[in-house]
């Protein structure tokens, strides 16, 4: 736990970059949105993707006190592409552009593929006084493509596989800026604190659902993985992809 909040001291400023993505049908969350957030089957569409493919989950556990659950995600494929900086304005803009590039083409393919959500950030926290960060900006790779996605073209895009994994997941509505996700990062992290409950990792993901058009019903999280999950190793996951190197942003 110490490590998660030396993570969120070291991003001091932080903006949220306003990301293009293609838009999605403009219905409203259903009538009864409290319900459908918390129906725990996986193959449940969550009311938040609005028509886009992304990851089902079913939820373990849900701290109603605390305003978290505790998802399990199964594993699956991102497209995703590592920045190192100071800023995470910055990164989250280079990195959104590097992989809409790659969706939109820029892969061995030529294929077009489809805009799914979420847009997530792995948030790691550099070490020492210049506190240089790193994030790995990640795009859900649609079910269409999850067995083989395409190859990226651009050598600083990668498929990551990730395995199977539990996090516990703090929800919020508006417009999401980067101060607003370290708040609800510390505050998620704190509360989890407070109930002696352990995490794992110095890192944290922010994630986020909405094309910048939707201007009602918007849907912001931030997610921190739980510490040794009992039976996450046991799922079946995919192997794991070659790291690629991080690049700054420019």
């Amino acid at each position: 736990m110490r490590a998660l909040r030396a993570a969120l001291g070291c991003l001091v400023v932080l903006a949220v970059c306003t990301v293009r993505m293609a838009d999605a049908a403009r219905a409203a969350p259903p009538a009864d949105a409290a319900a459908a957030a918390a129906d725990d089957s996986a193959a449940a569409v969550p009311w938040f993707c609005h028509d886009l493919d992304c990851p089902r989950f079913s939820i373990k556990k849900n701290l109603t006190d605390l305003g978290i659950e505790l998802r399990r995600y199964p594993a699956a494929k991102w497209a995703s592409t590592k920045i190192e900086g100071s800023s995470y304005d910055k990164a989250v803009a280079t990195g959104f552009w590097r992989l809409f590039k790659y969706i939109s083409g820029n892969n061995a393919d030529g294929a077009k593929v489809e805009m799914a959500a979420p847009v997530t950030v792995k948030v790691l926290a550099g070490q020492g006084p210049a506190c240089k960060d790193t994030f790995t900006v990640s795009f859900f790779v649609p079910f269409a493509h999850q067995s083989n996605p395409p190859k990226p073209s651009d050598e600083s895009v990668f498929i990551e596989s990730r395995p199977a994994a539990d996090v516990y997941v703090a929800s919020f509505g508006g417009w999401a800026r980067g101060s607003t996700y370290l708040d609800h990062a510390a505050d998620t992290a704190k509360a989890l604190e407070g109930e002696g409950i352990e995490t794992a990792g110095g890192f944290f993901w922010t994630a986020g659902y909405d094309s910048p058009f939707r201007l009602t019903s918007r849907h912001n999280e931030v997610w921190i993985p739980a510490a040794a999950p009992s039976d996450a190793a046991a799922e079946s996951e995919p192997p794991a992809a070659a790291d690629a190197p991080a690049v700054a942003a420019s």
